[in-house]
């Protein structure tokens, strides 16, 4: 998904998709980035809290997907 999402940002849905995306896909599309963005820069940052404290929507977001991942 993070490589479909950069390509169509790049080259655009018609050339990736020959059509226009739906409201859902753009969605999926835009959550994949800001999760994969999130990820390096907390991959990036030494300390978690300090990083967190900077970044509370990025933190939350990175947070709400473990805890999905961790589930079952």
């Amino acid at each position: 998904m993070l490589e479909t999402a950069y390509a169509v940002e790049r080259f655009g849905a018609w050339a990736v998709y020959g059509r226009q995306l739906t409201a859902d896909e753009m969605r999926l599309m835009a959550l994949a980035a800001d999760l994969a963005a999130a990820y390096k820069s907390r991959a990036a940052s030494e300390s978690y809290a300090a990083w967190a404290q900077k970044n509370p929507g990025p933190a939350r977001l990175l947070g709400e997907a473990e805890a999905l991942t961790n589930d079952g």
